[in-house]
């Protein structure tokens, strides 16, 4: 009976351990996915990236109205007096008043910390953004602003318009999925086997790099003049091409 015993349990462990082994051999390296009727199909994995550069269709222009003095209500009105000069220039030159919006207000005062913590004066900061689809007006915009009160440029800076992204990356998505689908043909190839259609796709926005602008150095008689480069804007695509 021990004897009869013993051989029972070998024959299972025999029997389990093969089956072990089958389990693990499935796990050898090969992409493959399941399809809705239970067949298994290889696939191959693949990433894109397509890129379009394009100039920019907007330009924002930061700029602020900044006065000191020795009340509250002195420096407030000297920034008025300021603001009130640069907005008038600006609409003067045919920058609508719609293109020109209150971004911060600021009026702080001013301490001496030599001897305690006595208030010397205050300063009033009213900053602006100028918005245009004009990009050539920047430097424009700069000149009659600085010219008529503002004391800052903060910065300036290029983008591209909500509906120009929108063909651009129109254009990238397909860059982005060509390139993709070159490199499964290869990899196809590669293996010996040949892709036959997309069984999944994802898109993923990568963005835009807004230009840096350059400026030019020249005398104070001179306007300033920005230079812009292109806009890059790129998109990630994910593809699983069905092969056989």
């Amino acid at each position: 009976m021990k004897l009869k015993l013993m051989v029972a349990l070998v024959a299972l462990l025999v029997t389990t351990a093969g089956c072990l082994g089958m389990a693990g051999s499935i796990d050898d390296g090969s992409v493959a996915a399941s399809t809705d009727d239970g067949d298994s199909k290889s696939t191959v994995s693949v990433s894109g990236t397509g890129t379009v550069s394009a100039p920019a269709d907007l330009v924002v222009v930061s700029i602020a109205v900044e006065r000191e003095g020795k009340t509250a209500d002195s420096a407030r009105t000297f920034a008025a007096q300021d603001a009130t000069s640069m907005r008038d220039a600006l609409r003067a030159a045919g920058i609508p008043d719609d293109d020109v919006k209150t971004t911060s207000y600021r009026l702080v005062p001013q301490y001496n910390y030599k001897e305690g913590r006595e208030i010397t004066g205050y300063t009033a900061v009213h900053a602006y953004e100028v918005e245009t689809d004009n990009v050539s007006d920047a430097g424009r915009i700069i000149d009659i602003a600085v010219a008529n009160g503002a004391a800052r440029v903060d910065s300036v800076s290029f983008k591209l318009s909500d509906e120009r992204i929108a063909e651009l990356r129109s254009d990238a998505i397909a860059k982005a999925v060509d390139a993709a689908e070159a490199d499964a043909n290869a990899a196809a190839s590669a293996a010996g086997v040949s892709i036959t259609k997309v069984k999944t796709i994802s898109v993923s926005s990568a963005g835009y790099q807004p230009p840096y602008p350059v400026y030019r150095s020249a005398p104070a008689e001179d306007s300033t003049t920005l230079e812009p480069g292109p806009i890059d804007v790129k998109v990630n695509v994910n593809i699983v091409y069905e092969v056989e």
